[in-house]
C-alpha cells in the first residue's frame, strides 16, 4: 500500500514536471514571437515583417505581417506613381487585396501614355495587348486603324490613262509636307447649277485617292458649295473648304480648308489641312 502511494506521488510530480516544461517553452516561445512582432511593428518596414516570417512562417501574426507588407508595397506605388510602381505592385501581390485597385490605375496610365505619345499606333498596341477588354479598348483600335490611314501622294502615274489630268487637285498640308492627294475623275466638266447658283450637282463625278497605298475610286455623294463627300466602300473622304462664288462660277484659287478621310467600319479617321485647293471649279 505504502509502494503504491509513493510510486503514484512520484508519477504525479513527474507528470507535473513535464506539463510545466512543456507550458514554459509555449510561454518562452510565445514571449519570442511577441517581441519579435513588437519589434517588427516598431519599426515598421518590408525588412521587418519578412525577418518575423523567417522566423515565425506559422506564427499568429503570420496573416498580419502579410498584409502589412502588401500595404507598405501599395502605399510606395502610390507615390511613385508610375507604370512601373504598378507593375511591380501587381507582379509581387497578384491576389492582393489592391490589385484590382492596381489594375485599374495602371490602365488608367497605359492609356494616358498611348494619348500622349508621338504618332503611332505602338502605344495603342501595348495597351490593347495589355488590357484587350479594357474600357478604352473600343479608342485604342480605333486609333490603331487611324494611324494606319496612309494618305498617299498622287503621282502621274496613279493618274488612269482615261482619266486626262484629273485637274484640280487637292494640294494638303501633312507631315510630308506640301502634297496633292486628291484628284478629279472624268466629266469634271458635267455641272448641273441651282437657280441661285450656290451649288451644283456632277450625276457621274468620280474622284480617287491613295489610301494605304491603294488608289481608292470614289463616288460624290454630295456637295453644298463648302463641304464635298466621297464614298467608296471601305472609306469616306470630307473635303471642307472655302469656295468664293465669281462670274466664272466657284473660284477656289487659294482656300483653306480640311481633307478628312474615314474607316468606314470603326470610325477611324485621318485628318489633314487643305493649303489650296488648284484650279477653278
Amino acid at each position: 500500500m505504502e509502494t503504491n502511494t509513493k510510486r503514484n506521488l512520484i508519477l504525479g510530480i513527474s507528470i507535473t514536471t513535464i506539463i510545466v516544461l512543456i507550458t514554459s517553452v509555449v510561454i518562452y516561445k510565445r514571449t519570442k514571437e511577441n517581441n519579435a512582432w513588437e519589434l517588427a511593428k516598431t519599426k515598421n518596414n518590408i525588412v521587418s515583417y519578412s525577418n518575423y516570417i523567417k522566423s515565425f512562417p506559422d506564427g499568429r501574426y503570420r496573416t498580419s505581417a502579410d498584409s502589412l507588407i502588401e500595404y507598405i508595397y501599395w502605399e510606395n506605388a502610390l507615390k511613385i506613381n508610375t507604370l512601373a510602381s504598378y507593375d511591380s505592385f501587381i507582379s509581387k501581390f497578384p491576389k492582393g487585396n489592391n490589385f484590382v485597385k492596381a489594375d485599374s490605375i495602371r490602365e488608367e496610365l497605359l492609356w494616358n501614355r498611348a494619348l500622349s505619345s508621338p504618332k503611332t499606333d505602338s502605344a495603342y498596341i501595348d495597351y490593347i495587348k495589355k488590357y484587350p477588354l479594357g474600357k478604352h479598348k473600343h479608342d485604342a483600335n480605333k486609333f490603331i486603324v487611324f494611324y494606319k490611314l496612309d494618305i498617299g501622294r498622287i503621282n502621274d502615274k496613279d493618274v488612269p490613262n482615261n482619266w486626262g489630268n484629273g485637274d484640280p487637285t487637292y494640294s494638303v498640308e501633312n507631315e510630308k509636307g506640301n502634297e496633292y492627294v486628291f484628284r478629279w475623275g472624268p466629266d469634271s466638266s458635267v455641272k448641273i447649277y441651282n437657280e441661285d447658283r450656290t451649288s451644283y450637282t456632277m450625276p457621274n463625278y468620280l474622284g480617287y485617292a491613295k489610301v494605304n497605298n491603294q488608289i481608292q475610286i470614289f463616288r460624290r455623294v454630295s456637295f453644298n458649295g463648302n463641304v464635298e463627300i466621297y464614298q467608296n466602300d471601305d472609306y469616306k473622304i470630307t473635303i471642307i473648304i472655302n469656295p468664293k462664288l465669281t462670274e466664272l462660277g466657284y473660284e477656289f484659287a487659294i482656300d483653306h480648308g480640311e481633307f478628312i478621310v474615314t474607316k468606314k467600319n470603326c470610325g477611324a479617321t485621318k485628318k489633314l489641312k487643305v493649303a489650296r485647293f488648284s484650279g477653278a471649279g
